[in-house]
């Protein structure tokens, strides 16, 4: 039993957003740094009319949902308890579900990326710091165990985890490289560079660290 829990526990931490790194604060100009998306910083405030909106229609639905009148004049009456149980129970989910949307697609834009140089007994690492994060704080990941993907389109790029489901938005329009902003295609070679990625000749990115491979989406590239 005992080592049914901990197997448990140990898949449950696998599978948390949270489980990927150690948490730590730096100091010093991060080598990425943007604002977050306008929806970002507004999370809170969609959370609250998601909350009001859940909460009216679910007391609506128990109280006011009725069965259609059989005779003209007569009394409403309120439709079973099952019925409205479960579309109150509908509105909560969905509710819910929206909330936890938004909080998890939070956290998985990045706001911060802080690249710690390889010391003696201690590999590279990379900070990650994500739009739910005040300060220069984020989780500490081995760098080997990330890679970057082209975005949809030149302005963004997408980070990975080994083993870490799911992945990071990193946006590259009006962020900074060190402390200064650049355009959007200079931070994009930045990345490429750290991560150890370059492009042949014939357009083909060709990678040396086990990072990105050919694909179609490389014309983002």
């Amino acid at each position: 039993m005992s080592a049914l829990t901990q197997r448990l526990r140990s898949l449950l931490r696998r599978k948390s957003s949270g489980s990927y790194g150690y948490m730590q604060s730096f100091e010093g100009i991060p080598f990425y740094e943007a604002r977050p998306p306008w929806w970002a910083k507004f999370t809170w405030g969609f959370i609250a009319a998601d909350l009001i909106v859940t909460s009216t229609m679910t007391e609506l639905t128990w109280t006011k949902w009725t069965l259609p009148p059989e005779k003209p004049g007569d009394a409403p009456v309120r439709r079973p308890a099952w019925q409205r149980a479960g579309l109150c129970l509908a509105h909560l989910s969905l509710g819910v579900g929206f909330a936890t949307l938004l909080l998890v697609s939070r956290s998985r834009v990045v706001r911060i990326l802080h690249v710690i140089p390889a010391s003696s007994g201690a590999p590279k690492q990379l900070l990650i710091g994500g739009a739910h994060r005040h300060g220069a704080r984020g989780a500490v990941v081995p760098f080997a165990r990330t890679r970057i993907d082209p975005g949809r389109d030149g302005s963004e790029v997408i980070l990975r985890i080994q083993d870490v489901r799911g992945h990071w938005w990193i946006g590259l329009n009006r962020a900074r490289l060190r402390g200064v902003q650049v355009p959007a295609v200079r931070l994009r070679d930045a990345f490429m560079s750290e991560w150890g990625i370059r492009k042949t000749g014939g357009g083909d990115v060709d990678v040396g660290t086990g990072r990105w491979k050919s694909g179609p989406v490389l014309e983002n590239w």
